[in-house]
């Protein structure tokens, strides 16, 4: 059976060859298990304000999509369901859209 500390080796060298981040979420995980329903609700909406905070800034199609819709990533901070403002992203507009 192994012990903790090699098992600890083999997931940090597994991150190092991926780049995935499992000891992070993992901490995360354990830090936010024992958060208030509204404590969850508000990192929720932080974390989705950040996601389409970065989609607004850095993809292009996403920066037209909530420019003609009149949608800012701030609204979700204060309305959930702003999101619903955000067209459907279907195969066909990723394949249009894909550079």
């Amino acid at each position: 059976m192994m012990d903790a500390f090699p098992r600890l080796q083999v997931v940090q060298l597994y991150q190092k060859i991926t780049g995935r981040r499992i000891l992070d979420h993992l901490a995360e995980l354990n830090e936010t298990q024992w958060l208030s329903r509204d404590e969850l609700l508000q990192l929720q909406h932080n974390k989705l304000y950040h996601l389409l905070k970065y989609a607004s800034e850095h993809i292009p199609y996403y920066h037209r999509q909530f420019d003609r819709v009149g949608f800012q990533p701030a609204e979700v901070l204060t309305d959930p369901s702003a999101i619903g403002k955000i067209p459907i992203l279907t195969k066909g507009l990723i394949r249009e859209n894909f550079e």
